[in-house]
């Protein structure tokens, strides 16, 4: 399954809502989805209800986006992870550089 990658701006806020796997395959499309932001963005939401899984290369994908959004002068926040995708972002310490919302 290809990652389908939905966004919808409000002012200077973004939410990206994904749905698919993230993976070697799909993660370069996404990191470039995020460096395409519009500038006037500054806060970005990426929600992963409909993701299953996330590799080491999603992992850059959103740390990327994180040291985007404050380079801007905003954040990142993540919500919406399965058990999975929370359990890898706790065992590779990703949770206590970005919000993750349940």
């Amino acid at each position: 399954m290809e990652l389908e990658i939905n966004k919808v701006q409000e002012e200077s806020s973004m939410t990206m809502t994904l749905e698919g796997r993230i993976d070697t395959y799909s993660a370069p499309g996404l990191t470039d989805e995020i460096m395409a932001i519009p500038g006037d963005v500054k806060d970005l939401v990426i929600d992963l209800s409909g993701v299953e899984y996330v590799s080491s290369a999603g992992i850059r994908s959103f740390n990327r986006a994180d040291k985007e959004m404050h380079k801007r002068g905003g954040r990142l926040v993540i919500k919406g992870a399965n058990e999975f995708v929370s359990d890898l972002f706790e065992l590779t310490g990703f949770g206590s550089i970005v919000e993750i919302q349940k």
